[in-house]
């Protein structure tokens, strides 16, 4: 496939609007920061960071043309591009940062925004990916990304907090930090809770801002919770001079932003902190969390932890499974068994949901495995894909190439279990393959060619996802919308070039009006019930 064709498959691909297209000034990037920044900027740019891209981006074009004059004179010209680039904003604060003057002064007003907004374009013109299409799309679509922290935290509670597996990790956090994670967590939520209710620049407030309502005031915090809020900032934030160091050191890498990633808050003095990227906040109660453990411990018991939180992680992914089976009596579902082929004990897929009404048996495999960090250099994509995809397919298959020997002899002891694999496979039915990973490359353009020891093309029988699209997955299918697993997998593969797989399943879900109350109430139920539990003590 061509790169063009490439491009023009996906849906939701936007060209991001250059400074050069409205401003004819010639004005490079360092001569508008030099002497000009102030804390107003960086305060402006937090106003912009913690919603979504998208949302943004359409705030700012609807602002900017009634507010700047070279884009009213070019309305026409730039209305399909996109104003606000998550990545570019990221670049935008190591510059901002480096910067900075040192005098403070709070007084926002519509001037300190029309530069920003120039800023904003100008670092749009940084030409941050090499010229692979195809790898560019890959690692744009990672910074697009964005995981649903009611899920992120419903994961984090069954993985972490419900498990007596992890819990000398959580000891190990506790000691280091001197915190227990589920005050840490708590103090997350109700960071994020604040921040979600705050829509000032999304409500189109901005010619009459108050600069200091976009910063978290540790002032306004309850008495009983202030010295763990201040505990918890202290670990989740940066003072402006660490901020400069790490831009200073990081300025020509344009894909390193791991100091923003572990500390989403710059600290503005002792008791006021300001956002930096709503995506990073969020991460913090799951994603994040992972490595925040993970740094902590010695190399044995990294490997001891990465294995153990693997357990846990299939169980949380085979407890969605089971849900779904409950829920829908068209389902059928097998946990997962041992079974002996020639002289070896082995293990089946994690899961299989078998489609009654169609005949279709699904099996699924759940690792823990997550992108290589090296992903934004082109040559190590593939060994991502290798890791999340190939490897755990070609596990997958042959694991149940073993299991179909069951139709000559009798391979599991449980007899129970042996007669249902036994009966299922005796049915003939269709094959579906399932790999769900921890994360993904959202969007790729790598074509895979799976083909059986036939030479026949069974490409389209092979699926993956990450965990938060196979929660949504789950969702789907264990409510009352009418097409099965089988049905809205098979679908995919008609989609495939388009859009990602999540995004796929939430056009599903919003076009059919796909409730799930089931589910929701067990969401909010869990949440709820962490929430009071802390606000009671």
């Amino acid at each position: 496939m061509k790169d063009e064709d490439t491009l023009s498959n996906l849906i939701n691909v936007k060209v991001i609007l250059s400074y050069d297209k409205i401003f004819k000034d010639n004005k490079t990037l360092n001569r508008l920061l030099k002497n000009n920044i102030k804390i107003n900027h960086l305060i402006l740019l937090s106003y912009l960071s913690y919603h979504d891209q998208e949302e943004i981006s359409d705030e700012i074009k609807n602002w900017s043309s009634s507010h700047i004059k070279e884009v009213i004179m070019n309305k026409e010209k730039i209305g399909d591009y996109c104003f606000f680039s998550r990545h570019h904003k990221l670049l935008l604060l190591k510059n901002l940062l480096i910067h900075l003057m040192p005098q403070i002064k709070l007084n926002a007003i519509n001037k300190d925004f029309k530069f920003l907004f120039k800023l904003i374009l100008k670092v749009h013109d940084f030409k941050v990916e090499n010229d692979n299409t195809r790898h560019s799309i890959s690692i744009a679509s990672l910074y697009y990304y964005k995981d649903n922290y009611f899920h992120q935290f419903i994961r984090t509670n069954f993985i972490f907090l419900q498990n007596n597996k992890l819990n000398k990790y959580k000891e190990i956090f506790n000691k280091t930090y001197n915190i227990k994670l589920e005050d840490y967590l708590f103090v997350i939520l109700m960071i994020i809770d604040i921040y979600e209710e705050r829509k000032i620049f999304l409500e189109g407030n901005l010619d009459n801002l108050d600069i200091k309502s976009c910063n978290f005031d540790l002032k306004k915090v309850k008495p009983n919770h202030f010295d763990l809020f201040k505990s918890v900032l202290k670990l989740i934030s940066f003072t402006i001079n660490e901020g400069k160091k790490f831009s200073n050191e990081t300025i020509n890498n344009f894909h390193n932003f791991e100091l923003f990633r572990n500390k989403p808050f710059i600290k503005l003095d002792e008791n006021n902190y300001i956002p930096i990227d709503g995506t990073y906040i969020k991460n913090l109660l799951f994603n994040n969390l992972y490595y925040k453990i993970l740094d902590l411990l010695d190399e044995k018991t990294k490997l001891d932890f990465m294995g153990d939180f693997g357990y846990e992680f299939e169980k949380y992914a085979s407890f969605l499974i089971e849900f779904v089976s409950v829920k829908k009596d068209s389902y059928e579902f097998i946990s997962e068994f041992t079974f002996r082929y020639q002289t070896n004990i082995l293990k089946s897929p994690d899961a299989m949901l078998y489609d009654k009404e169609n005949n279709v048996l699904l099996f699924i495999e759940v690792k823990s495995s997550r992108y290589l960090n090296s992903i934004y250099e082109y040559d190590t994509v593939n060994y991502s894909q290798d890791k999340l995809k190939i490897k755990p397919w070609a596990q997958l298959y042959k694991s149940v190439e073993k299991i179909f020997t069951i139709k000559e002899k009798d391979i599991i002891k449980d007899e129970t279990k042996n007669k249902q694999i036994k009966d299922l496979i005796n049915k003939n039915p269709e094959l579906m393959f399932l790999v769900v990973s921890m994360n993904d490359i959202p969007i790729s353009a790598d074509i895979y060619e799976i083909k059986d020891s036939t030479g026949k093309d069974i490409s389209k029988a092979f699926f993956s996802m990450n965990i938060e699209a196979f929660e949504e997955f789950c969702t789907i299918i264990s409510s009352d919308y009418d097409y099965s697993f089988s049905e809205i997998l098979g679908g995919y593969n008609q989609n495939k070039k388009r859009m990602s797989v999540k995004t796929y399943l939430s056009k599903i879900k919003k076009h059919n009006h796909i409730k799930n109350n089931e589910f929701n109430k067990f969401i909010v139920d869990t949440y709820n019930n962490f929430v009071n539990s802390h606000n009671s003590q």
